[in-house]
């Protein structure tokens, strides 16, 4: 994760700002959203159950729309799933947010709103952040494996026992690559043979 540079937050509030724009508080049972509309009135309000499908339901085949979300545990995943669904997706750095971090009336449904307003008039208010893509994500976690295994406490076993340890980690390892190598090989091959215009839309 990193801080989104001034550049780019410039370039994000000059974009052609959408109709609406939701506010949306992750939880891990449950998430909380705002709609705005473009005169910044409350349109819609609600929960919806913080999994992938619940999100696809609810955001897949809507129009264009300027998504604010919290930076969190589930931030990563949900704001990859929003932009390939079409959606402007603003992660926000809530520590910087005295507004959401420091309010007495600190709820759910309150911080939804302050993240769709914010989003709404000047992302910038949000101290935006911008994830790792999934790729680098895997890979970065690759190497954190790999030191691991080159720190870990095999090097201290001795003997026929420490090349069965190292081996095993190693095994899983490589099992990992072989794995990533096959899922990206699929995802090319599904690519090719997914109907470019079907969609499906909300009720």
């Amino acid at each position: 994760m990193k801080k989104v540079s001034k550049v780019l937050r410039q370039t994000e509030v000059g974009k052609d700002k959408p109709a609406t724009t939701v506010g949306l508080d992750l939880g891990d049972r449950y998430s909380h959203y705002c709609v705005l509309n473009e005169e910044g009135e409350v349109v819609e309000e609600g929960r919806i159950q913080s999994t992938e499908t619940a999100f696809r339901r609810h955001f897949e085949g809507e129009p264009r729309q300027r998504v604010a979300l919290e930076c969190g545990t589930h931030s990563p995943w949900v704001s990859r799933l929003l932009k390939t669904l079409g959606h402007q997706v603003m992660v926000a750095n809530a520590r910087k947010i005295p507004a959401i971090t420091a309010s007495k009336s600190k709820n759910d449904r309150n911080d939804a709103e302050l993240l769709a307003r914010f989003a709404a008039h000047d992302p910038r208010l949000l101290s935006p952040v911008q994830h790792r893509s999934l790729e680098r994500q895997q890979d970065l976690n690759l190497i954190q494996a790999r030191s691991t295994l080159d720190s870990s406490p095999i090097s201290s076993i001795s003997g026929p026992n420490r090349h069965r340890a190292n081996g095993s980690l190693r095994v899983r390892i490589e099992a990992r690559d072989e794995s990533k190598s096959k899922c990206n090989s699929n995802s090319n091959s599904n690519n090719k043979n997914m109907p470019t215009n079907e969609k499906t839309k909300t009720p």
